[in-house]
Parts: C-alpha cells; sequence; structure tokens
C-alpha cells in the first residue's frame, strides 16, 4: 500500500469471519468499528444459499471466512485511492466504545470461527 501512497492504519485477511476479524481490529487498537451492513458486497451464490438455509444472508457473510479479503483502516483521506484499487468501504473507526456496531449504534457480535474452543 505504501507504493500508493496510503498511510494504512490496520489490515487484517478476513480468515475468522469478518465480524470476528473486526472485532480484533477494534480491540487492539480501543476504538468502535461501524459498518453498514448494506455496503458489505453479497454474492448472488451467498443470497442463494441464505434463503434455502433460511438465514440472514449478512449473518453469513458476517460469520463465514476464508474469503480471501482484507479489511484496512486508514485515514478517510484516501478513500478515492482506495476505491480506484477496488477497496469497498464499509464504514469507520470513531472513538468512544470498543467493540463493532452497525451505523445504528447496535452491536454486532464477534461472529465466526474462536480458535481453541
Amino acid at each position: 500500500m505504501r507504493a500508493e501512497g496510503i498511510n494504512v492504519i490496520s489490515a487484517i485477511d478476513v480468515s475468522d469471519g469478518l465480524a470476528m476479524d473486526l472485532w480484533r481490529i477494534a480491540k487492539a487498537s480501543q476504538m468502535g468499528l461501524y459498518i453498514d451492513p448494506g455496503a458489505i458486497p453479497i454474492k448472488d451464490s451467498v443470497k442463494f444459499v441464505a434463503e434455502n438455509m433460511n438465514k440472514d444472508p449478512y449473518e453469513i457473510v458476517l460469520s463465514s471466512g476464508e474469503e480471501y479479503e482484507l479489511i484496512i483502516t486508514a485515514p478517510k483521506e484516501y478513500a478515492k485511492i482506495l476505491q480506484d484499487l477496488k477497496f469497498t468501504h464499509i464504514g469507520e473507526v470513531r472513538l468512544g466504545e470498543v467493540g463493532v456496531f452497525d451505523i445504528k449504534g447496535n452491536k454486532i457480535p464477534p461472529l465466526g470461527w474462536q480458535h481453541f474452543r
């Protein structure tokens, strides 16, 4: 990312579930991560599976892992560069309560794979 001139604050791969890995960033940074569930891309295949399992597709997206995607946090001034690099903006980092929340302030549980459980 430095080659593009972006000052990335944090980065993690989504390997244990989007929500779980967001929680890891929140705890390590002692910040609140506020995400817009409607901004998270959901593939048609996930929607199909969710419909056939009678599940909410967002729950599947938040709890599944191994998508080979990156979560990064970076200052807002890099938004255009990140968009040009095909990153999807799904939320923001805020001071205050530590955790992961939707844009309405509802806490999102750390869904996903938990090692040693």
